[in-house]
């Protein structure tokens, strides 16, 4: 019998193996994981972006996303936010493969749903049920903990439920929040309130 050997040096990707035996993964998490190693870094990681390519709407994509809260790419590093798990993996876009796994040594750090990687390493998490964003560095040690913001311009209705959050620069702190009607709220560094974006 004749062996037909494909030489593989385009459109196809390598990825590791590590979330594809992932217990802790759904099918479709593992499936979309796949398709999202195979992107280019330049693409547009949203639901609306994923559902565009594939069979399966905005809503069904956020379904096999439950587990992985937030996505974050930092040049050839594409961050995961695993909540199911509670834990990021990394992943080098350019292999597919899986580069490392961080655990938050707090356990009271659960619930993330936001996640930002400043370029010198700090990892940020939108901790929604604990009203908090956690600082991590690169090991997962918690630096400290951003709470519930604090002014006179805040009346005592606020809700506080933090969803995003991104830095600026290293001189700003911004959070989206589920019950902030106000706007975006903004931070300094220190993790004290500075205004409503």
């Amino acid at each position: 019998m004749a062996v037909f050997r494909v030489e593989k040096n385009h459109n196809y990707t390598v990825m590791s193996n590590y979330h594809l035996r992932d217990t802790t993964l759904t099918l479709k998490a593992i499936g979309l994981l796949s398709k999202m190693l195979s992107l280019t870094d330049e693409w547009d990681y949203t639901t609306r972006g994923l559902a565009a390519i594939c069979k399966e709407g905005v809503d069904a994509i956020g379904a096999a996303l439950k587990g992985a809260q937030d996505i974050f790419v930092s040049g050839t590093t594409l961050y995961v936010l695993n909540s199911a798990a509670n834990n990021i993996l990394l992943y080098d876009l350019e292999t597919g493969g899986q580069t490392g796994e961080i655990r938050p040594q707090d356990q009271d750090i659960t619930d993330g749903r936001g996640l930002y990687v400043t370029g010198g390493g700090l990892i940020y998490i939108a901790l929604y049920t604990q009203k908090d964003i956690a600082v991590l560095d690169g090991e997962g040690t918690v630096v400290r903990k951003i709470g519930v913001p604090q002014s006179d311009i805040i009346d005592d209705s606020f809700v506080y439920s933090p969803k995003k959050v991104a830095v600026q620069n290293d001189q700003l702190i911004y959070v989206v929040a589920e019950g902030s009607y106000q706007g975006v709220v903004q931070f300094d560094m220190e993790g004290n309130f500075t205004n409503f974006f």
